[in-house]
């Protein structure tokens, strides 16, 4: 856990200060994905725009709150310095309940920005996943708190990973059908990780931000070859293609 600095309390003092008096004139955005599609690399070098309030899955564990409630803590009144505020929602969002109503009530805003994360290897989102719930570990600040790739490998269930490989590539599509109604743009993990300031100009230009180089602090997790990282590839490899997967089979 990082240490919280008196710079980070002035911050936040001055941020709800700024709310008692702020407006709604401001671009509400989502990003819009499924977890290890680069969510966190995005969502964090959008918080390093000075005029951005970003939170992260902020409608993932509701707890004892209302959909309303939390809708208006990040789409509320804001500071006269921000012009962009939002938060990432997955598709499943709320965890524990039903992600109806939240999407229902985001599409009723015509205002509402949506940037769709997408990750084209299914498989390396849903094997980062797999490694991420084994090891509790879902980022790394640091060289040395990325796990080494013995640590990481293990053996998966080939029939659990092509469900949520399935259920990904529908959560995409559907994603794209329901926020149709309005110009969204979509960015690729593939694309942020070959070319970060490239994609972050093009966020910043559908939310009408000025330009500003992005900050982030996160490493690549697993950047391993698949075959390196799943103990049973060959099994996995057979399953993959019987099911049509073979883009996800290294040549």
């Amino acid at each position: 856990m990082s240490k919280i600095t008196f710079s980070d309390l002035v911050r936040v003092g001055t941020y709800r200060a700024g709310r008692l008096l702020g407006n709604t004139d401001y671009t509400p955005f989502i990003i819009l994905s499924r977890s290890r599609s680069g969510s966190n690399l995005l969502n964090s070098s959008l918080g390093s725009h000075p005029n951005v309030h970003v939170k992260g899955e902020h409608f993932g564990h509701i707890g004892q709150d209302t959909i309303e409630k939390r809708h208006a803590q990040v789409f509320g009144k804001q500071p006269s310095w921000i012009k962009a505020a939002g938060c990432k929602v997955f598709y499943y969002h709320p965890h524990h309940g039903d992600p109806a109503p939240l999407f229902d009530m985001l599409k009723a805003d015509p205002r509402l920005k949506v940037i769709h994360l997408k990750r084209e290897d299914e498989l390396r989102s849903v094997l980062s996943w797999m490694i991420a719930r084994e090891n509790n570990t879902y980022t790394a600040t640091s060289d040395a708190s990325v796990i080494a790739a013995d640590d990481k490998r293990q053996t998966v269930d080939p029939d659990e990973m092509i469900d949520w490989i399935e259920k990904t590539v529908n959560w995409e599509a559907w994603g794209d059908t329901f926020f149709s109604d309005r110009e969204t743009v979509t960015v690729t993990y593939e694309d942020m990780t070959a070319d970060l300031p490239g994609q972050f100009t093009r966020v910043l230009d559908y939310l009408y931000l000025h330009a500003h180089t992005p900050q982030s602090r996160l490493r690549r997790q697993n950047p391993e070859p698949v075959e390196e990282l799943i103990a049973n590839w060959p099994e996995v490899r057979d399953r993959l293609h019987e099911r049509g997967f073979d883009r996800f089979i290294p040549a």
